[in-house]
């Protein structure tokens, strides 16, 4: 006898929706073929039905709050909120929904993009059994045993449309959601790493988000920052009349942390080194001391297809990173072509960045990544020109610590899953987009999150 063909059911078009972007009438018109074609009964009974709550099951977890929100220039604007009432009842549903009961790290993402400021929640499961637990609030990961949720289990848990990542504005979204009774670590970009600490922005006395070094001495590390000592310099600041002209006696300190562990606890602890921020700004660095040089090498980037992407502030892309790292050998037999001598010690600082990259930068953690880090800051220390900036000075000093506290690589925690959510989110948003202006926007956007949040469950 032939086995009955395997059936499609709700869950199995909310997954095809995920992967293609489908509009809900799109899935309605594949229903419709697959009956018309197939003579066998490969759909479950009332599937459109059970997709419809599908896009529905997260319902009761969010709502809308229509709020004020302090632009740069102190300028104030009405938008819509939607986000989770409770985060830690949204983070159970989700473990229990995934099976996950133990051994795992709650990752919380911020970040700004396509229009929109959102907070995103992750789960990254640990499989292994050892049961020793890192810094706080994190369990044990190994380079093999993790697994991370990715881009296409990530829930958004607050957003907001025309938002500036100012302190004001993200200290009022993350109060929404009820964030103080769930472990988690932080995933960001530098600056709002700075914001999440009541720091000055990296063009500060003090720009490093984990140690209070000075700006004119980046090529040292200084005192590792604890939530004691940001809270502690904040209150001088405010007895000392919070003159923003004197921040820097302070450590740039001009706020109280918006989140924070225990007061003995690192803010390495709760924000840990963002990877593809490093490697962006690590290579767009270096790329602008070699071509301030020798301008010729715009034919390196000829040769490889590759140019600066206007969205990226006109800097390359993670991928186009990657692909210069990897193409090292052309650069060299390029400059030497030319006699410019003079880019063979960045091509060097080049040469000793790739190898941090593949050591600790991505889930598989190559225990010798601690002398190639040294490696590379004695080549970089030995440019001839080029500053060091606070990319640069994570990479000498906090990837580092960040490893020995936790013993896991950097791409365990990356940020990529969160920024690459923004294309994901805008094309949901299509199917459900209204002005702002227009009085069921908060209600569409409400159920445009359900939706997209209840599909990645």
């Amino acid at each position: 006898m032939f086995k009955d063909p395997a059936v499609v059911t709700a869950k199995d078009l909310a997954q095809v929706q995920l992967n293609t972007g489908l509009s809900n009438s799109g899935i309605k018109k594949l229903t419709s073929t697959i009956r018309h074609v197939s003579s066998a009964k490969v759909l479950e009974p009332n599937i459109l039905h059970k997709f419809q709550d599908l896009g529905k099951s997260l319902e009761e977890h969010f709502t809308q709050t229509p709020t004020t929100f302090i632009s740069s220039d102190q300028k104030k604007s009405q938008s819509v909120v939607v986000h989770c009432k409770n985060l830690q009842a949204l983070t159970e549903e989700v473990l229990l929904s995934r099976k996950v009961f133990s051994k795992h790290i709650i990752k919380l993402g911020i970040d700004g993009g396509g229009g929109f400021l959102k907070v995103c929640l992750g789960v990254l499961q640990n499989e292994a059994d050892s049961e020793a637990v890192s810094p706080p609030n994190k369990r044990f990961l190994t380079s093999s045993t993790s697994k991370d949720s990715g881009v296409k289990q990530q829930l958004l848990v607050a957003v907001a449309e025309g938002v500036q990542e100012n302190y004001s504005n993200v200290k009022l979204i993350l109060s929404l959601i009820s964030i103080s009774e769930i472990n988690f670590v932080v995933s960001c970009d530098m600056k709002l790493a700075n914001i999440i600490c009541g720091l000055q922005s990296h063009a500060s006395a003090h720009p490093c988000t984990w140690c209070t070094v000075e700006s004119s001495n980046l090529a040292n590390r200084g005192t590792l920052r604890t939530f004691r000592s940001l809270k502690q310099a904040h209150k001088t600041y405010t007895a000392a009349g919070s003159d923003i002209k004197k921040a820097k006696l302070f450590g740039n300190v001009i706020h109280d942390p918006i989140l924070s562990l225990d007061d003995d606890a690192l803010v390495l602890d709760l924000i840990p080194p963002m990877e593809l921020h490093l490697l962006l700004g690590v290579v767009n660095h270096l790329f602008k001391i070699l071509t301030d040089l020798w301008p010729k090498s715009a034919e390196w980037l000829q040769a490889l297809h590759i140019q600066p992407q206007p969205f990226h502030g006109g800097q390359f892309a993670g991928n186009d990173c990657h692909k210069l790292l990897k193409n090292l050998d052309l650069l060299q037999t390029l400059a030497e072509n030319d006699s410019a001598f003079q880019v063979f010690s960045i091509i060097d600082s080049f040469r000793k960045f790739g190898p941090i990259v593949s050591a600790c930068f991505g889930n598989k953690l190559d225990c010798t990544y601690a002398e190639k880090i040294d490696s590379f800051r004695d080549s970089y220390l030995a440019l001839p020109r080029g500053s060091i900036t606070p990319k640069v000075h994570a990479v000498f000093f906090h990837v580092k610590d960040f490893i020995q506290k936790t013993r896991s690589p950097l791409g365990i925690y990356s940020e990529q899953a969160t920024e690459s959510i923004h294309h994901r989110f805008q094309n949901h948003w299509q199917r459900y987009k209204r002005p702002i202006s227009h009085p069921d926007y908060g209600k569409r956007l409400e159920m445009c999150l359900v939706d997209f949040n209840s599909q990645s469950l």
